[in-house]
């Protein structure tokens, strides 16, 4: 990404010069555009006075090699853990998560907003698995392979709170110290939404998702052996 931005730059240098008629190497960077001899231009101005019309964009690219700064390649997975706070209902089984915390090592938020909004994302994937995503076969044919049938993560599902904690210690191998950020909060949990059942009703449930059915029958069977 951070050779990618270089060479997205590097081509609003040169097209800068172009609109300056001036030497690329007189073209100065700034943080919110180009400068030359007393002139200034915004990324923006560049690219609508280089091209003369609306919307247009600049794109840049660049290759990963175990090389260099880079010969140890920076992980894709994303070292993450997960607490929840859920409320049980043992008459019927179901449950409801009101707060949910993660914790995401991932060296460096190059982009805070996105790497906060993907651990998000990513925790309401693993909702979705420990609470009710479940693939139902009537032999060899799935039965539930429609948006009716098959239950997704609801609003209704959504946590009360959610705080999502980044670990940046700059230690990883990328850019300015960065690691891969990818969908670690959804590994993390299914463990932790069962070990809060336990907590809070005593029961030990193994299989996700869990269910208010599955959730009830395993009360059920403890209340009868007890």
């Amino acid at each position: 990404m951070l050779g990618a931005c270089r060479a997205a730059k590097d081509t609003l240098k040169r097209m800068a010069a172009d609109l300056w008629e001036a030497d690329e190497a007189d073209i100065i960077l700034e943080p919110t555009g180009v400068m030359s001899e007393g002139r200034e231009m915004t990324w923006g101005q560049v690219i609508g006075k280089y091209f003369g019309i609306a919307d247009m964009e600049v794109s840049g690219s660049a290759e990963i090699r175990q090389k260099d700064e880079l010969a140890e390649l920076p992980p894709f997975w994303e070292p993450a853990i997960a607490a929840v706070e859920v409320e049980v209902f043992p008459e019927t089984g179901k449950l409801k998560v009101h707060k949910l915390v993660t914790v995401a090592d991932i060296g460096l938020a190059i982009n805070p907003t996105l790497a906060e909004g993907q651990d998000l994302g990513s925790a309401t994937m693993g909702l979705g698995v420990a609470l009710a995503e479940e693939l139902v076969y009537d032999g060899q044919q799935l039965s539930n392979g429609s948006m009716l049938d098959y239950r997704v993560p609801r609003f209704t599902d959504a946590p009360d709170e959610f705080h999502g904690i980044l670990v940046e210690n700059r230690d990883g191998v990328g850019p300015y110290g960065a690691k891969g950020t990818g969908d670690g909060p959804t590994s993390a949990m299914t463990g932790a939404i069962s070990n809060a059942i336990y907590r809070a009703v005593g029961v030990r449930l193994r299989q996700a998702p869990f269910t208010p059915e599955r959730v009830w029958r395993a009360i059920q069977e403890q209340t009868g052996q007890s």
